[in-house]
């Protein structure tokens, strides 16, 4: 067993940090004119990244923040955490991360299109995600409750 607010904060952090990462250097490309077609600032191409991105990243870090949200609300604090749950969701949400940089980055750096990928995507990102959330989910309710200090047991 860990503890269940370090292991939390383990888990959040590289999803809101790669979530705010892609979000700045989509910003930054778009308004740069790194997607600029025939005097469009936003092209297709952009438009359908920054979809992509969103389908692929929002539902899970909604989840997470979602479930940190409640936590916070919560009369009882999650105490510990058993470590399978917590490496199972580190090591699932590790590798969905690092995948969804790839494609990414992959668009922009290589000039892919979305087209280009698009079986990865319906292979490996699409399943992945399920399987993150389950991961995640399993791991939030994993937690065992103690009462919160200072309030009635």
């Amino acid at each position: 067993m860990i503890s269940a607010q370090r292991a939390r904060l383990w888990i959040a952090v590289p999803w809101l940090v790669v979530f705010a990462i892609v979000v700045v250097g989509l910003t930054v490309n778009i308004a740069s004119g790194g997607f600029e077609t025939e005097g469009q600032k936003f092209s297709k191409k952009a438009e359908a990244l920054v979809s992509w991105f969103m389908s692929a990243m929002l539902p899970t870090t909604g989840l997470i923040v979602s479930a940190l949200a409640a936590d916070a609300l919560s009369t009882t604090r999650a105490d510990r955490v058993g470590k399978p749950y917590f490496f199972l969701s580190l090591g699932a949400s590790a590798l969905y991360l690092v995948t969804v940089l790839v494609v990414v980055y992959a668009v922009i750096l290589a000039q892919l299109s979305l087209a280009d990928i698009g079986l990865a995507d319906t292979l490996i990102v699409g399943p992945a995600q399920g399987i993150v959330s389950g991961a995640l989910g399993i791991f939030f309710l994993s937690a065992r409750q103690a009462p919160v200090q200072g309030e009635p047991a």
